[in-house]
């Protein structure tokens, strides 16, 4: 377990540590085994628990420091993140992903996602001209999926006074007859 002081050095000088160096790791490709390892032993020293006992500002300062080494783990064990990380960050002195980086792959590599709407299902009822009409053709389509033929027949002729001559009226009328037999 590390001391009080290491936790508050070690808390201080983190934002100016790579994740190699965190874990204590030469800066150069390391296999999932040798991160897990030294994660391993870094939470051997740094792990919050160690802490439960301590003052609340410790405590807090040992949760920060096992964050970023949380943090670091996370990327180094995966060989496209840390392959990544080294090339895309490192090299141009960034020392952190960003939290969006951490997938697989990385956010501005992604192509945009294309805006897909549903296709509009475009029934009789929609080939009506009036509101009215409208409003009569998609009360005729409940009282039949409701099975209810004789009832739709009989608001068919208030249909055909406000849509007269509409094909998609005359057409549906034909199914119901057929149906009703």
């Amino acid at each position: 377990m590390a001391g009080s002081d290491d936790v508050r050095a070690l808390l201080e000088k983190i934002p100016k540590l790579s994740y190699f160096q965190i874990l204590g790791l030469p800066h150069k490709w390391q296999k999932p085994a040798n991160v897990k390892k030294a994660f391993h032993a870094f939470a051997q020293l740094f792990h919050p628990d160690q802490f439960g006992n301590d003052e609340p500002e410790l405590k807090e300062a040992a949760k920060e420091v096992f964050k970023r080494a949380v943090e670091a783990y996370e990327v180094l064990r995966d060989d496209d993140l840390q392959k990544r990380y080294v090339e895309k960050y490192l090299k141009k002195g960034k020392l952190r992903l960003p939290p969006t980086a951490f997938g697989k792959v990385d956010s501005s590599e992604m192509p945009k996602p294309k805006t897909v709407r549903p296709p509009k299902i475009e029934t009789w009822v929609d080939e009506m001209k009036t509101e009215d009409g409208k409003e009569v053709a998609a009360r005729i389509e409940r009282m039949m999926q409701a099975g209810r033929f004789q009832a739709a027949l009989q608001q068919f002729g208030i249909l055909e006074q406000l849509e007269p001559g509409n094909a998609a009226v005359k057409k549906k009328l034909a199914e119901l007859k057929k149906r009703m037999g």
